[in-house]
């Protein structure tokens, strides 16, 4: 339970890949979109804005573990409603959930969304059924330890206690969880096996997007095709860093950009369909309380399946080596 005293601020710590050693007042910005840097900026001058229980500057880069204290006041936000909602459970246990999220759920609320996220569906299955979620990363995040993009189908991990929450957060940061993804794109993919190592940051012609950019964050992925015709291709993603938006930016960057991806992609479509083709296939971790390595897969959605049948490789992705062998 709160006290008066911290019931006064938003606290969290710290503990996504994609905040460590950014600017303060970027990763509030991401956090709490309706508000400019400037405006951030000027509520840490005023001291609304708290890391590790000091003042500090608007330019402080964050590091990993930070605790972050807000004044409510300032950052004061719609209340987050539980909502009922046909949530595909692939695993629980009493450390942990694996989700199988569907293409178009957004993760978690953010300042112009505030219903129909997962989060959403995770507080009413709290409020209905008792189930728990950790709070380390905040009210606006209980359980989220990692995300997906809104159009990305598949597996994401909801931590259901702080100590597990930042044990598969380290995980993360040191690169530990391995993740395997399924994405078409577009054109005939040259080569069987591809490693991308280019670093992305804020797109400076567009700072809504990313893109490979001089100076950017470490980002690698490597891409193996498991099918191809002069249309399309299928390929095996496995990533080893988790910036924002890094598939798609790096298959942007090679002209495969992922069919139907309306940010990165190309404006006439050729395959017409009504998300991204990209799914989070398989994911494999040492879990938080055992150790024991342990491995979770979802088949692709339908329309992903009825797409990968026209293209004439209905099965391509079924053979492929599982992740923990």
């Amino acid at each position: 339970m709160m006290n008066k005293e911290n019931e006064a601020w938003i606290t969290f710590d710290l503990l996504e890949e994609e905040e460590v050693g950014d600017r303060l007042d970027r990763v509030l910005a991401d956090r709490f979109e309706d508000l400019s840097r400037s405006k951030i900026a000027q509520a840490i001058k005023r001291g609304a804005v708290r890391v590790n229980g000091e003042s500090v500057k608007p330019s402080s880069p964050v590091a990993y573990g930070d605790h972050v204290d807000l004044d409510r006041v300032f950052f004061m936000k719609e209340e987050i409603k539980p909502e009922a909602m046909d949530l595909d459970l692939v695993y629980e246990d009493e450390d942990l959930l694996v989700v199988n999220k569907k293409a178009g759920l957004i993760v978690h609320p953010s300042d112009q969304v505030r219903s129909g996220t997962l989060v959403n569906g995770l507080l009413y299955l709290q409020e209905k059924e008792g189930l728990t979620l950790s709070d380390v990363n905040g009210e606006e995040r209980p359980g989220i330890v990692h995300r997906l993009d809104a159009q990305t189908s598949g597996l994401i991990i909801v931590a259901k206690n702080n100590s597990a929450h930042r044990i598969l957060a380290q995980a993360f940061q040191d690169r530990e969880v391995k993740k395997t993804y399924l994405a078409l794109v577009e054109g005939d993919w040259p080569v069987e096996d591809f490693c991308v190592d280019l670093p992305i940051g804020r797109n400076p012609a567009n700072p809504k997007k990313m893109a490979v950019v001089e100076g950017g964050k470490e980002a690698i992925s490597t891409f193996s095709c498991l099918a191809h015709q002069p249309k399309a291709s299928l390929l095996k993603v496995e990533i080893k860093t988790g910036r924002t938006h890094q598939i798609r930016v790096h298959l942007a960057h090679c002209h495969h950009p992922v069919v139907g991806d309306g940010v990165y992609g190309f404006r006439k479509q050729k395959i017409r369909t009504s998300h991204q083709m990209l799914h989070a296939w398989k994911v494999a971790f040492s879990h938080p309380r055992t150790g024991q390595w342990v491995s979770f897969e979802a088949d692709p959605d339908p329309e992903f399946q009825q797409v990968l049948d026209k293209l004439g490789f209905p099965e391509a992705w079924k053979g492929s080596q599982c992740l923990n062998e």
